[in-house]
């Protein structure tokens, strides 16, 4: 088994596409726009920086994008190596892209609600901002749930990896523990929110070192492989 150089460049720009945008939205969107407990505060900061809410909703909706083509290029790099595994793979990826829309269509429900359209006049303005903070918790929650499929693609990814020949096994095993962190992190926020049970902090803080290596080792390497494999060895790859 190989690969080719253009292969690898296209894999990594759409892992780039699915991997970029989710820290900025993640980690900089709740921080930006949220108030945890106070919905009218929430809602003026939206009001308040509308273009930038808009633009941090479209780069939510890159990343599914992104995904759905990066399990595209995987499969067709690695359906020789385990035609099962790469189906598995893609099918993981389907439904983490589903709910990934899903979740971007939800970040959009408090531009609607906090538009000022003569509809919702029905609606007192308190009610309107409650609506919107209670849009951002059932966002939070699905985001909860996907992280299942965020770590189980993983899995059939590893396998892949450890079985083609053409990259190190390492990365392979490093993917399959990133599988068991986002396990670990989808089930303690869901039996044992930190909330409730501060003490699950130290052991999501464990989890999420568990999940970074594997994706991020396997990034560089198609990046590494897209700009060091010469065109004569990749016409040789695809040749075999």
């Amino acid at each position: 088994m190989a690969i080719t150089r253009a292969a690898a460049r296209q894999t990594s720009l759409f892992y780039l596409m699915m991997g970029l945008p989710g820290p900025l939205v993640l980690l900089y969107l709740p921080r930006a726009f949220m108030v945890h407990g106070d919905a009218a505060a929430t809602a003026q900061r939206i009001a308040s920086n509308v273009a930038t809410y808009r633009w941090l909703a479209l780069a939510d909706l890159v990343s599914p994008i992104g995904f759905v083509l990066l399990a595209w290029s995987l499969f067709n790099l690695f359906e020789d190596v385990d035609r099962k595994q790469a189906r598995l793979l893609v099918s993981f990826v389907a439904v983490a892209a589903t709910l990934g829309l899903a979740d971007a269509a939800l970040l959009l429900v408090p531009l609607v609600l906090q538009s000022g359209s003569s509809y919702l006049t029905a609606f007192t303005k308190s009610q309107l901002d409650a609506f919107t903070l209670g849009a951002f918790a059932v966002r939070d929650l699905l985001l909860l749930v996907n992280q299942a499929f965020w770590g189980l693609w993983l899995l059939p990814f590893g396998i892949l990896v450890i079985k083609s020949g053409f990259v190190p096994k390492v990365i392979g095993f490093f993917l399959i523990i990133g599988c068991v962190g986002w396990l670990v992190l989808c089930a303690t926020g869901i039996a044992f929110p930190v909330s409730l049970y501060p003490g699950v902090a130290v052991v999501n803080r464990f989890a999420f070192m568990m999940v970074q290596p594997g994706e991020l080792l396997m990034l560089l390497w198609f990046i590494f492989k897209g700009v060091t494999l010469k065109p004569i060895e990749a016409r040789l790859a695809y040749a075999n």
